[in-house]
């Protein structure tokens, strides 16, 4: 724990040109308590550096980074670990070479913010039984990515509340204009949607220049990023990526007995008695993550060493399905 903690003391960045030391794979699920995680999301809003371009309150956003860590719940996967995760993961992607220098500094810091936000009171369950039970969140959003549109609503609740208010100083114009983004970052996770997202997305990198200037190019890699970065367990090193894999089944298999005891439809990954952890796995990975990460490398090479994890991890999984091993060798 002591190696944790210092890992995650703050190094803040300068500008542009200078580097910074956001660590690739850091023992996130090693840390135990929630001040701990606490402390070092708000280490790693320092490393990446654009809070402090931009003259964000560090004590606001702190005092944020803490009341956000509350409204996480105790799921296997959708918990504060996954949150840090995902900012960890959105700071190292936003800080490669390209993209640190491409993406305006209040770009980069909505999408390290949106990281923190994006699964808040998730209930460790999908959208698909929100609508299926009917529930009070599934009528009130009209059946439609039910979930990011209620963390999106939490979000803008604690941001209305001064104590928490990261944008007052920066006028209600632009407070407005970036919960747009926030809004469009949050939505773009929902997975239901993933395979429209990648047909849009691809045809749009095919048609379209790497235009940072324009707006259009910004939203779409901005998307894709916090896409990427919510599903980059998967290219972890082997052992922590299956350890992450076995949380998010661990959600699914438990919603796959909850359908079967309301005699809903199962859902494709959820029936335990027969969706199996390392072919579950290596299909998300073939079908729903490699070409995320490939069409981003292609932005930006530095997220190259995520697709090389990607495609040992893919072989490795298959490997182990092929051999039949159980559910969690």
């Amino acid at each position: 724990m002591a190696q944790n903690r210092a890992r995650v003391q703050p190094v803040v960045a300068g500008g542009k040109g200078r580097s910074v030391s956001i660590e690739r794979n850091p023992s996130i699920l090693g840390m135990r308590t929630k001040s701990e995680l606490v402390d070092y999301v708000d280490s790693l809003f320092a490393q990446e550096g654009s809070a402090q371009q931009l003259g964000v309150d560090a004590a606001k956003l702190r005092a944020l980074i803490e009341r956000v860590s509350r409204h996480y719940k105790q799921n296997p996967y959708h918990n504060f670990h996954h949150a840090a995760d995902t900012v960890n993961t959105i700071g190292w992607m936003i800080t490669r070479p390209v993209l640190r220098v491409k993406l305006p500094v209040y770009r980069r810091f909505l999408l390290m913010l949106t990281a923190l936000i994006h699964d808040i009171e998730h209930p460790g369950h999908n959208n698909q039984w929100e609508v299926q039970t009917q529930s009070p969140l599934a009528k009130k959003y009209d059946n439609e990515a039910v979930l990011e549109k209620h963390s999106y609503k939490v979000t803008v609740e604690i941001l209305a509340d001064p104590a928490y208010d990261l944008f007052l100083p920066f006028g209600k114009k632009k407070a407005q204009a970036w919960l747009r983004i926030i809004e469009q970052l949050v939505l773009a996770t929902d997975f239901a949607l993933h395979q429209q997202f990648m047909d849009e997305f691809r045809a749009y990198l095919a048609n379209h220049s790497h235009d940072f200037s324009d707006p259009d190019f910004l939203g779409w890699i901005e998307r894709a990023l916090l896409k990427a970065a919510d599903i980059a367990n998967t290219s972890k090193p082997f052992p922590e990526a299956m350890v992450w894999g076995r949380r998010v089944m661990m959600e699914f298999w438990s919603q796959g007995v909850l359908e079967k005891k309301h005699n809903f439809p199962v859902g494709p990954l959820n029936d335990p008695e027969t969706v199996k952890l390392n072919a579950a796995q290596a299909g998300f990975i073939r079908f729903a993550a490699m070409e995320l990460f490939e069409l981003l490398s292609e932005v930006e090479p530095g997220l190259e060493e995520m697709v090389e994890n990607l495609r040992t991890n893919l072989e490795l999984y298959e490997e182990k399905a092929r051999r039949g091993d159980g559910l969690f060798e």
